[in-house]
């Protein structure tokens, strides 16, 4: 009896059948990992977006003398416009609106936008000072839990501290 030289067909349909299901499950791996780097990346994109945002609006209201919220407009009904009057005639304005944060920033002619993308799943508020307290509030809060992997952010700000203090009558001297 000879020896055998080369593979039957039934050992290479094996073989192609075992390295196929290998690909199919690298695949499905490699897929699955790269999902998981984007939602990471996305996330971590909006906590970024919305710790910068927080930051900013306690230093526009540490530095404003006034905050006051502006009449709704017929053009835009469903955004809310708070205003915050800072030194040197220089105004900054929070438009809160579904899925965004604007602020304005106005100093003479000149007018500096900024928009803050909003996590999906979430609302922000904006409260300004009541009758008796300097507090303003930022609120970022959960609408939808199935959708926003993150915690609500509550930001308070004292208007005015960053401000020179004078006593009646003096000057500021810088």
């Amino acid at each position: 009896m000879k020896s055998r030289r080369g593979f039957t067909l039934v050992e290479l349909l094996i073989v192609l059948s075992v390295t196929t299901a290998m690909l199919l499950i690298g695949t499905s791996v490699l897929y699955l990992l790269k999902q998981a780097q984007v939602n990471t990346r996305q996330r971590l994109g909006f906590e970024r977006n919305v710790t910068r945002l927080a930051r900013q609006f306690r230093e526009d209201v540490h530095r404003a003398g006034a905050m006051e919220r502006l009449p709704k407009t017929p053009n835009s009904p469903n955004v809310v416009t708070w205003s915050l009057a800072m030194e040197g005639g220089m105004a900054v304005h929070y438009e809160v609106q579904a899925g965004s944060l604007r602020r304005v920033q106005t100093a003479d002619t000149t007018n500096l936008h900024e928009d803050f993308r909003l996590p999906p799943g979430t609302e922000a508020s904006i409260e300004g000072p009541a009758a008796k307290t300097p507090w303003a509030t930022f609120r970022l809060d959960v609408t939808d839990p199935t959708t926003a992997k993150m915690r609500p952010v509550h930001v308070e700000a004292v208007l005015g501290l960053d401000r020179p203090h004078t006593a009646q009558g003096e000057e500021v001297r810088k």
